[in-house]
């Protein structure tokens, strides 16, 4: 175990030998730290502040692969977080304040992707989360519940979900708000430009006991039940701009209260599950003509990637948004919105052809641009960026025994949905990148030019194709 709390002998001035063999991480009660470019079993983070950890990898196949506890202004980037298959959960976190987890990809999960609860100021952005099993011991694993949620948010004030990418989930949903103490409820959240597709859970996301919560440019698509379940204890809701495979008020037994909830300007591929209707400006449409992604009674596709949720030619989704107020300025690559050419301005606010979903429809790109990066989207959220640099005490170390790769050390509830998850396939064809830019993708001009601008993950940190799952959810 790496404990940082604490020099070990043979380390001198700051400056961690690292070992050959991987093993854990530990950083508690440290103050000024960065890590970067490392390997190791599990991450572990507690009572620490001003803290980085990027471009490292952990792995480990039991409990949860990285926690982060009563910390403040720390910074996960650009990371990799590896279940192999039979950890419970990806990253657990509790009693946190302005933590920013940022281009970190986590898969290969028995559970949960991410928990994270009693926490203030949280930023959760450009993240994709993949192939979480639902395998608990009601069905065969070893972990607690294995009822499967991409984000798992309980007594959450003050924090955002922007820009993250989660597919594959074999159980419950990509996002649940915790249903088991309703006296700590959620405060202030806002989701934007996120794009969350699991046609193998049951709604794509709860929202429960919440008082504050913005929607804005999500493309919540293709649950068993549905996409959006609304259930009690719901106050301050906005949702706009959105392509939603449904609405759901029925499911929890609650009604909608238009004074509390508020719906307009989203696309609605089914509105027959207790929507209650927005200000007359909704699309209603089985199709919203994703690039790659077929309407939402066509077969689901077994290796997506973000790009595919792009809107293509002829989309009933494109120019037709509200712009201006709580309204992401940018979609979920920075692209900022376009008036597309073909099509009728529709929407209304400072610009009257904003589009509905996480991605701008962009029309052609010009010729050779090849601009990179998932910019983040400054206003719509925390602005908790980490430990920066100068603010850390740097010490570079050479790492023993490694391959090349060099690294620094810089001194429950019970949830509602399909929960019969089978056994996974623990082999993986490496970095195909079946979630990311990287994997396969229609062949078009448009969705190369859309994967150039998603942030490129080393190939460490992609994830692999996804193990068969033994029987699809019905």
């Amino acid at each position: 175990m790496r404990r940082l709390g604490w020099l070990p002998l043979g380390v001198l001035a700051g400056v961690l030998a690292r070992p050959a063999a991987a093993e854990d991480l530990v950083i508690v009660g440290q103050t000024g730290m960065t890590v970067e470019g490392m390997s190791f079993d599990r991450l572990v983070i507690e009572d620490s502040q001003d803290i980085t950890i990027r471009d490292c990898t952990f792995a480990a196949a039991d409990g949860a692969v990285a926690s982060i506890t009563g910390s403040t202004n720390v910074l996960v980037e650009d990371c990799d977080i590896d279940g192999l298959v039979d950890a419970c959960t990806g990253l657990d976190m509790s009693g946190n304040t302005s933590v920013t987890i940022r281009g970190t990809t986590i898969h290969d999960i028995a559970d949960d992707g991410i928990q994270v609860g009693a926490s203030t100021d949280m930023l959760f952005e450009r993240n994709t989360i993949a192939h979480l099993y639902g395998v608990g011991t009601d069905s065969g694993g070893t972990c607690y519940n294995g009822h499967s949620d991409g984000f798992e948010v309980y007594d959450v004030q003050d924090s955002a979900f922007v820009g993250n990418f989660v597919f594959d989930v074999r159980s419950t949903s990509a996002f649940f708000m915790g249903n088991w103490d309703e006296s700590a409820p959620c405060r202030n959240l806002t989701l934007v430009n996120n794009v969350f597709y699991t046609p193998d859970s049951g709604f794509v996301i709860y929202v429960h006991y919440v008082d504050g919560m913005k929607l804005y440019n999500n493309t919540f698509w293709q649950g068993v039940y549905g996409g959006l379940a609304v259930g009690p204890s719901v106050t301050g809701l906005d949702v706009f701009d959105n392509i939603l495979h449904s609405v759901n008020f029925n499911h929890s037994g609650v009604g909608p209260d238009p004074a509390e909830h508020r719906f307009d300007y989203n696309l609605l591929a089914d509105d027959g599950q207790g929507y209650p209707g927005g200000g007359g400006h909704d699309v209603i449409a089985a199709d919203p003509v994703f690039a790659g992604v077929p309407a939402i009674g066509g077969a689901p596709v077994e290796a997506p990637s973000v790009e595919m949720f792009a809107l293509g030619d002829g989309s009933p989704a494109i120019d037709v948004g509200l712009a201006g107020g709580d309204a992401p300025e940018t979609d979920l690559f920075g692209n900022a919105r376009a008036d597309h050419p073909d099509v009728a301005n529709g929407g209304a606010g400072p610009i009257d052809y904003a589009d509905l979903g996480a991605i701008e429809a962009m029309g052609v790109p010009p010729a050779g641009d090849e601009s990179g990066g998932n910019e983040s989207t400054d206003d719509a959220g925390p602005e908790s960026d980490g430990a920066s640099d100068d603010d850390s005490a740097s010490a570079s170390g050479t790492a023993a025994g490694s391959e090349g790769d060099d690294g620094g050390v810089d001194s429950g509830g019970e949830e509602t949905g399909t929960d019969d998850g089978g056994a996974a396939d623990a082999s993986s064809s490496g970095c195909g990148c079946s979630g990311g830019p990287g994997g396969t993708a229609p062949s078009s001009a448009l969705l190369v030019w859309l994967a150039a601008r998603w942030r490129r993950r080393s190939a460490r940190s992609c994830v692999s194709a996804s193990p068969s799952s033994t029987a699809r959810r019905s």
